[in-house]
């Protein structure tokens, strides 16, 4: 029994830890049957880094007024200030 705000805090989270921890479940009996489609090739070029070219290219294709990234920005605002925030 919780008689506060906090500890009731402490209930809810201890609850949704244990919900979404890993389990020590195999996934190996599924994931032996799932045929490999990329090749070791193009494995490479997934890993590799992004240059400041493709992101400059990829944001200025993007609609300036479309939904703000989880930062809360939208691409016009990374547009507008490319030279301030282009480096990364």
């Amino acid at each position: 029994m919780v008689s506060n705000q906090e500890d009731l805090y402490g209930v809810a989270k201890r609850y949704f830890d244990k919900l979404f921890q890993a389990k020590g479940v195999s996934h190996d009996q599924v994931l032996h049957l799932i045929q490999q489609k990329t090749t070791d090739e193009d494995n490479e070029l997934l890993l590799q880094s992004i240059t400041k070219e493709e992101l400059h290219t990829t944001l200025f294709q993007m609609h300036p007024d479309k939904s703000p990234g989880p930062d809360g920005f939208n691409s016009a605002f990374y547009q507008r200030f490319w030279e301030m925030c282009g480096d990364f």
